[in-house]
């Protein structure tokens, strides 16, 4: 896991990495976001709506509307269904607009904290999962874990798509 020297240098590289993120969706078009592509595990979509949960995860560490999240930490898989589906009706561009506005909020949220706060493990651990962890390696594996590994995935599905003139 990457560690970080201090909260700068985290913020810029969440920033850096959600900024190169939500560009590769500048080009893809309403009609091929539910497309799936083989050797692609997630569509547009579901890519999209799997980082606003990651981003709502965090935020349930600070508010109490989000409360029902934090008990997901170690159930993925029902916690990204249960939020699918919730935003599975959603247009591409309102799932994008959900994703900038949810960044932004986690964003802040992130930027709100005392260096203490993110980098002492035990003074901000309501994960309930790894006590030796700070919450910047919650933040880590929220953000820009999944962003650049997302924006991997993007770039693939959009090879693939292309290549096969789907």
């Amino acid at each position: 896991m990457i560690r970080y020297s201090n909260k700068l240098e985290l913020i810029k590289e969440i920033e850096c990495k959600f900024n190169l993120y939500i560009d590769e969706f500048l080009d893809i078009k309403e009609k091929d976001s539910n497309l799936s592509v083989e050797g692609i595990d997630k569509t547009p979509k579901e890519n999209i709506l799997y980082q606003i949960g990651w981003f709502n995860l965090i935020l349930s560490l600070k508010d109490s509307k989000r409360a029902d999240y934090i008990e997901n930490w170690n159930d993925i898989s029902s916690f990204y269904k249960r939020f699918s589906k919730k935003y599975e009706n959603f247009s591409l561009k309102e799932d994008i607009d959900l994703l900038n506005s949810t960044y932004e909020e986690f964003f802040d949220f992130v930027s709100s904290l005392s260096e203490d706060e993110l980098f002492n493990k035990n003074i901000f651990n309501k994960t309930h999962c790894n006590p030796k962890w700070s919450i910047c390696n919650w933040i880590y594996i929220t953000s820009v874990s999944p962003l650049k590994n997302f924006r991997t995935q993007i770039r693939k599905w959009k090879r693939i798509k292309n290549d096969k003139k789907i």
